[in-house]
């Protein structure tokens, strides 16, 4: 009772000086099952990052109706900042696949925010959405080859459609194999945001080596390092192996659309 006391309190509190609270500098923008808990933990211990209240405020797509005031309401005052000189963040990794509105109204918002994208092997990624979609429930389909091959059917056609020469591009959903096609969502958010507001990090870089990546993260915040720091790994989910044949056609799925994206970012990330 008295904890439900204090979280209303909390709330109403900061709902009443939201205008006097600071927006975010950066915002880990993606991917889903990516390593986003671990990198927002890691980066949480930084004495010159504040992070949002929740990890996930998820404003820019599920709550943008609740208002500007709403999603203020989680970051820190504005006076704490200026007097501890920090940078404020938030991870919602969601936002990288709702490619078709969120940028536009990030950057309508927060125009000189940077933006952190973690991108996993996008077969690994599907399998590791789809188990845990299956924990909490919220996917009926014991089979994952059926789900993959019935979404691959469906975005080989959808993907078809479009002329090479058409201006528009592909209306993508967040589900397990369309989330991966990064290259594709990537190119929404280029039209608000120009390449240099962007870090881009292989996740299997973040698994193996998170100093170097963490070291990596506060160099584009310009932030100083931060030394003897503990790495444990967050969410890591336990599941059965891919089967190989399913494995080898979503690797061939993935394969030109991987291609892209490592021309972009000029640095092949090995997916197999």
């Amino acid at each position: 009772m008295k904890n439900n006391l204090r979280r209303r309190a909390s709330k109403t509190y900061r709902r009443l000086t939201s205008g006097i609270r600071q927006l975010p500098d950066f915002i880990i923008i993606g991917v889903a099952k990516g390593g986003t808990t671990s990198l927002f933990q890691y980066l949480a211990t930084h004495p010159k990052i504040a992070f949002s209240t929740a990890k996930e405020t998820n404003y820019f797509y599920n709550h943008f109706d609740e208002g500007l005031s709403w999603y203020k309401s989680y970051f820190p005052l504005q006076q704490w900042l200026t007097n501890s000189n920090s940078l404020v963040g938030e991870a919602s990794p969601d936002y990288f696949c709702r490619s078709t509105t969120v940028p536009k109204r990030i950057e309508n918002l927060l125009p000189h925010a940077k933006l952190i994208l973690l991108l996993r092997n996008p077969i690994d990624r599907a399998y590791s959405h789809y188990a845990h979609r299956r924990r909490k429930g919220a996917e009926k389909e014991t089979d994952f080859k059926k789900v993959a091959i019935a979404e691959m059917q469906q975005l080989t056609e959808k993907l078809a459609s479009f002329n090479q020469n058409n201006t528009q591009k592909p209306t993508l959903s967040c589900y397990h194999l369309a989330t991966g096609l990064y290259i594709i969502h990537l190119q929404y958010w280029l039209e608000y945001f120009p390449p240099e507001q962007f870090l881009i990090i292989k996740s299997e870089d973040l698994f193996s080596q998170p100093d170097q990546i963490v070291n990596q993260v506060t160099e584009f915040l310009e932030l100083p390092q931060v030394s003897k720091q503990q790495f444990p790994v967050y969410n890591q989910g336990t599941y059965d192996e891919i089967d190989l044949a399913l494995r080898e056609e979503l690797r061939s799925f993935f394969a030109p659309y991987n291609q892209q994206l490592y021309e972009f970012v000029k640095c092949d990330f090995g997916w197999q």
